[in-house]
């Protein structure tokens, strides 16, 4: 009878959804380029980026370069809806200080929207919620 106890709990994990492994090949793929810096939100105030001072962002593998130089390696989860995304700080003396986000395709655009890294990890439930600052890149044409 003990055995039976622990069996809806099973049924509950089977039922989470979860990327398989080709949805996250694909979603990883999309996220891989060259990007630049067109927009940010912060205070539900847009600023847009004029040409000359767009930023060159770059996601390779896992890993997100901002300006030439490694500054976060990156986690997703496509399968929630807002889809999820988790900036860990290359330095070492910051890896606890992870920026939780959400994030959204369209197009050749990337919204990212992040919360300030803190002790305690919250995630924007929204693009350009309160307490958070929204990124616009556009993708650059190889």
């Amino acid at each position: 009878m003990r055995a039976l106890g622990s069996l809806p709990v099973f049924i509950v994990c089977l039922a989470i959804p979860s990327a398989t492994i080709d949805e996250m090949k694909k979603e990883m793929e999309a996220f891989q380029g060259e990007w630049r810096l067109t927009g940010v939100e912060a205070d539900g105030k847009q600023n847009d980026v004029p040409d000359e001072e767009r930023v060159k962002v770059v996601f390779k593998d896992d890993r997100l370069f901002i300006g030439g130089e490694e500054k976060f390696t990156f986690k997703i989860d496509p399968v929630c809806d807002p889809r999820i995304i988790d900036l860990i700080p290359h330095e070492e003396k910051d890896k606890e200080e992870v920026l939780d986000g959400i994030y959204r395709f369209s197009g050749t655009k990337l919204t990212l929207c992040l919360r300030g890294a803190s002790r305690i990890r919250m995630r924007p439930l929204k693009l350009g919620e309160e307490n958070s600052m929204t990124f616009t890149l556009e993708k650059r044409s190889k």
